[in-house]
C-alpha cells in the first residue's frame, strides 16, 4: 500500500468535457491514497457543476474566473497540492495505476524524481478534425530498464546544441514525471516562486534541475499523454504554434511581461521555450552560455516559413554576412537532418522489434487506462520494472 500521498494536478482551461472524462478515470481507483487536484482557470465554472456528482475526498478543485498565464496557473495548482511527489498532467491525459508502487520504492530508495517513457499514447476522437476518427489507443512493448541520469550533463549538452529542447535531455520534468515536493519548495525558497517565464514546463524541469540530487530513468510509461482537438499537440501537428509573438497565448494573464532581448522576438516553440530556459537558468544561478548559431540552426530547420526573420536577427545581432551565414546554416541544417535520420531510423528498428499495439474505437481517457492497465498486467511489467529499480539503488 502507498504510504505518502501522491498529488496528480490537473491546470485546466476551456477543455470541461475533457477534464471530467479525465476526473472520472483516475477517480475510479478507490483503493489508492492520492489527491487530484484541479486548478481551472476556464471562462465560466461549468466544471464546477459537472464534478459536483462526484463525491469524494481525494477531489481538491479550484477556480479562478480572472485570466491566469499558464505559469500562474500551474502556481496555483502546485499550492493547491499535500502530497510528497507531485506529477502534472494534462486535461486529456491519463494515469497508469501502477504508479502508486513506483513511487513508493523511489520514496524508499530516496529517488528525487522519476523520468519515464512515453510509450503508451491516446488520441481522442475527432483531435485532428477528422470526424470518422473514434479515438485511438496505441501501446509500444517495452523492455523493462532503470538507469540513473545527470542533470548537469544534460544542461551542458543542452547549451552545446543551443536549441534548448528540454524534452529530449534528462531533466526533472514537471509534465509527464514525478518530482519530489522538497525540489519544488527549494526552487520557490531561491527564487520566491514555483515558476515563471512564459511555459511553466521548461522554467520548472531546468529550475528542479539545480536542486536533484537522484534522478532515475524508467522505461515504463507512469502516465499515457492525450491529444484532444484543443491540445498543444493538435496545434503543432496543424502549424499553430508560430507566428507573431503579440498573438501566443501564453502572454495571456501577464502584464509588461519583459521579453529577453537575446531571444528573436517571434512566436515559434523554439523561442518561447529558450526565453523562458533563460530566465530558469538566470534565477537559479545555473550557469549556461547561448549557443547562437545552433539554437537559430534549429530555429530556422523547424519554422521555414520565418527563415528569413531568424537569420535576419542572427545576422544584425552578431554583424555577420547574410549570404556567408545562410550557406553555414545549410551545411548546419543538413546534418541535423542526418543526425535525425538515423535517430528516426535506429528508433523506427526498435519499435518494430519491441511490437506495437493499437485499439480503434477507444471513446475516451477512462477506456484507454483500461485497456492499458490489462496490457501492462498481462506483460506483467510493473513487476519486472520494480526488479530492476531495486538492482539499480539498493
Amino acid at each position: 500500500m502507498y504510504e505518502e500521498k501522491l498529488s496528480r494536478i490537473i491546470p485546466t482551461k476551456n477543455r470541461q468535457k475533457y477534464a471530467f472524462k479525465c476526473v472520472e478515470a483516475i477517480l475510479a481507483n478507490k483503493q489508492a491514497n492520492f489527491e487530484l487536484v484541479i486548478q481551472d482557470n476556464s471562462d465560466n465554472d461549468s466544471l464546477k457543476d459537472m464534478l459536483a456528482e462526484i463525491v469524494d475526498d481525494r477531489l481538491v478543485y479550484s477556480y479562478e474566473a480572472k485570466c491566469l498565464s499558464f505559469c500562474d496557473n500551474f502556481e496555483r495548482a502546485i499550492k493547491a497540492s499535500s502530497g510528497d511527489y507531485l506529477v502534472l498532467i494534462g486535461d486529456d491525459d491519463g494515469v497508469n495505476e501502477d504508479i502508486y508502487e513506483i513511487v513508493d520504492l523511489a520514496r524508499k530508495k530516496g529517488i528525487d524524481a522519476l523520468l519515464y517513457a512515453t510509450n503508451i499514447s491516446y488520441v481522442w476522437p475527432n483531435a485532428y478534425g477528422n470526424e470518422e476518427e473514434k479515438g485511438t489507443l496505441v501501446i509500444r512493448d517495452i523492455v523493462a530498464k532503470a538507469k540513473k541520469v545527470s542533470c548537469k550533463k544534460s544542461v551542458k549538452k543542452m547549451c552545446r546544441k543551443g536549441n534548448f529542447n528540454y524534452q529530449d535531455y534528462n531533466f526533472p520534468k514537471i509534465y509527464h514525471g514525478v518530482v519530489k515536493r522538497e525540489l519544488f519548495d527549494k526552487v520557490a525558497k531561491k527564487t520566491g516562486h514555483y515558476f515563471s517565464g512564459l511555459t511553466p514546463d521548461i522554467y520548472g524541469a531546468v529550475a528542479l534541475s539545480a536542486h536533484v540530487d537522484s534522478m532515475v530513468y524508467i522505461n515504463y510509461a507512469l502516465t499515457y499523454s492525450g491529444v484532444c482537438a484543443t491540445s498543444g499537440s493538435a496545434d503543432s501537428a496543424t502549424g499553430r504554434h508560430r507566428g507573431e509573438l503579440k498573438d501566443a497565448p501564453h502572454f495571456r494573464g501577464t502584464i509588461d511581461y519583459k521579453w529577453d532581448e537575446r531571444i528573436p522576438y517571434v512566436y515559434s516553440v523554439g523561442t518561447i521555450w529558450a526565453e523562458t530556459a533563460i530566465k530558469a537558468f538566470e534565477e537559479n544561478d545555473i550557469p549556461f552560455k547561448i549557443n547562437d548559431f545552433n539554437y537559430t540552426a534549429y530555429l530556422v530547420k523547424e519554422n521555414k516559413s520565418l527563415k528569413e526573420r531568424f537569420i535576419n536577427f542572427y545576422t544584425e545581432k552578431h554583424h555577420k554576412s547574410k549570404f556567408f551565414t545562410k550557406i553555414r546554416l545549410a551545411f548546419k541544417i543538413f546534418g541535423i537532418k542526418v543526425k535525425s535520420f538515423f535517430y528516426r531510423g535506429t528508433l523506427f528498428v526498435y519499435r518494430k522489434m519491441v511490437g506495437r499495439h493499437v485499439y480503434k474505437n477507444v471513446s475516451d481517457i477512462g477506456q484507454a487506462m483500461q485497456i492499458a492497465k490489462q496490457h501492462n498486467a498481462q506483460k506483467k511489467i510493473l513487476c519486472k520494472v520494480e526488479k530492476k529499480l531495486n538492482k539499480l539503488v539498493k
